[in-house]
């Protein structure tokens, strides 16, 4: 056998391997690929990834609002997540919690671990949220959680505090019309909703998409009236979330973290608390 003709033999069993690796690693994937619900109407598939169970939202290009761990359920899968739990820990004393947007449920479930006497009041704009939560994502509510179905800006809007009610020590805002914003999130009647909200040290926390940068208006409703504004920005080339802090004051370093156990399961640490700390102050 000449030499040319090795070569070509070489070349087909290189290029027969390749097609055989390129098969297994489909049919791999198909086996570890698991779709376990989809409703088209309301643009919600949910599915399972070897031991992952990911919220998506179809129309806009599978897009990921919630992740769940089948193994370790404490863990924090979504980096924006990491800092916003991360964020809350700047806060000097959280005792009552909004969140716009349940999704899968697994923000409000990381913040009830580290907050286990905090109120929890939740707006979601789709009921049928909060069953998926429960049936995919391991979501307990607990008699110390609240739910709120449908507009959440307008619903907040026409929020009135009696003397004796608490206000919110954090506000989050995690909910999105597929890459926008909600419409009215960054208008100015309600932005300065989510400053009457708060209590005197309380703290917005927005979930802002990179590719959303708002006009210069809706920055300066912001800015005009908040007097502590700033972001730490995602490090994860998977995600492209910042998280906004907006509030009365700035984040302050707890003198004591929570158990040190349970943040080890979360995938949480001092020193990534701490990195969070130095970027809402370098940013501002």
């Amino acid at each position: 056998m000449d030499m040319l003709s090795i070569d070509t033999l070489m070349l087909w069993i290189i290029a027969a391997a390749a097609c055989i690796g390129g098969i297994c690693l489909v049919i791999a994937f198909r086996v570890r690929y698991k779709v376990l619900y989809r409703n088209d109407a309301q643009d919600v598939l949910i599915s399972q990834r070897g031991d992952v169970r990911l919220l998506q939202f179809p129309r806009y290009n599978k897009l990921i609002q919630s992740a769940f761990h089948c193994d370790e359920p404490l863990k924090i899968m979504l980096h924006y997540q990491k800092m916003i739990v991360s964020c809350s820990l700047l806060h000097p004393g959280v005792g009552k919690i909004a969140i716009i947007g349940l999704g899968g449920g697994n923000l409000s479930m990381h913040l009830r671990r580290l907050f286990p006497k905090a109120v929890i009041d939740h707006w979601e704009i789709n009921e049928r949220m909060l069953d998926y939560a429960k049936r995919y994502f391991g979501f307990r509510p607990d008699e110390r959680m609240s739910f709120s179905w449908g507009d959440a800006c307008h619903a907040l809007m026409n929020t009135h505090l009696e003397e004796n009610e608490r206000a919110y020590d954090l506000l989050i805002l995690d909910a999105f019309e597929g890459y926008q914003p909600l419409a009215q999130s960054l208008s100015k009647d309600f932005v300065y909703t989510l400053r009457r909200l708060l209590s005197p040290t309380g703290v917005v926390l927005v979930n802002a998409l990179k590719r959303h940068h708002g006009s210069q208006s809706e920055k300066k409703n912001y800015q005009n009236t908040f007097e502590y504004l700033s972001r730490c920005r995602s490090c994860s080339w998977l995600e492209r979330n910042d998280i906004c802090w907006a509030g009365y004051q700035g984040p302050r370093l707890p003198e004591k973290f929570p158990s040190p156990h349970i943040m080890k399961l979360q995938g949480l640490s001092p020193e990534f608390v701490h990195d969070i700390y130095e970027q809402l102050n370098k940013h501002k």
